[in-house]
């Protein structure tokens, strides 16, 4: 139930108008995975990310794929979104197992 709050939270966050960053680990979790997912999972992150024991680690193996995903969906509003939530966010936490399946392929 707690993971689907989240997704609803970004969900939100993605289709509002006005600036609401990404506040926890599992929103920026959520949005991570989702972005790596639209992506493709380039070169198998979303396995390697799932590992990871905070986020300020997986921003720092994620941050140049968002960050060329954010002028590559320049014309898509939400995936742009997404990406700029991602690469913008001061999210530092520790990730717990209950978030870690935000990483799964699905």
């Amino acid at each position: 139930m707690v993971l689907e709050i989240v997704r609803q939270a970004v969900e939100i966050k993605l289709k509002c108008h006005t600036e609401s960053p990404l506040i926890s680990e599992a929103e920026y979790c959520c949005a991570c995975g989702e972005g790596l997912r639209i992506l493709g999972d380039p070169e198998g992150l979303l396995e390697k990310v799932r590992e990871m024991g905070t986020v300020l680690e997986v921003k720092e193996v994620v941050l140049s794929v968002f960050k060329e995903a954010m002028e590559k969906y320049e014309e898509d509003p939400r995936k742009k979104r997404l990406f700029h939530l991602l690469v913008h966010s001061r999210v530092k936490g520790e990730i717990t197992e209950e978030i870690r399946v935000l990483f799964d392929p699905e």
